[in-house]
């Protein structure tokens, strides 16, 4: 193997665990998370900004969240990772029952810092084109349940 082929490989290596550790890391906020709901009515609305986790890894966090919820519950994940932000809303059925639908959650906060997205009344996504609006787009979207 060259030097080249050595160093592409050890950069491989580093780029794998340094994604492991993020992951672990915004893994170990998951109780945090949950402590620190929100009354808004129709939920209780639970949200995290997290550094350095893609859209894989927020998938990833929701899955285990929305688990634990109970109740009319919803949860809004935003996180920047490369210089790019994503958002994720996840409802439980009870929300979605009451009216909840994060579909419209991520629009609005997508359209509020100049991204995209959308999705079902249980589950969505969206990209953030720009990253220093994060904090205006969670509240747009808390202000879209109201």
């Amino acid at each position: 193997m060259s030097k080249a082929e050595q160093l592409l490989a050890a950069n491989k290596e580093l780029t794998k665990q340094l994604e492991v550790m993020k992951q672990n890391q915004a893994q170990s906020s998951l109780g945090d998370i949950l402590k620190n709901g929100e009354d808004m009515g129709k939920a209780s609305l639970y949200t995290a900004m997290l550094d350095g986790v893609d859209m894989d890894g927020l998938r990833k966090l929701s899955d285990d969240l929305v688990g634990q919820m109970q109740g009319s519950s919803v949860l809004l994940l935003a996180a920047t990772a490369d210089g790019k932000g994503s958002i994720l809303a996840r409802a439980t059925k009870e929300a979605t029952a009451a009216g909840m639908h994060c579909g419209n959650m991520v629009k609005a906060a997508a359209t509020q810092a100049g991204g995209g997205g959308g999705g079902r009344p249980d589950m969505a996504t969206a990209g953030i084109k720009d990253i220093a609006k994060m904090a205006e787009a969670i509240n747009a979207a808390k202000s879209s349940i109201l």
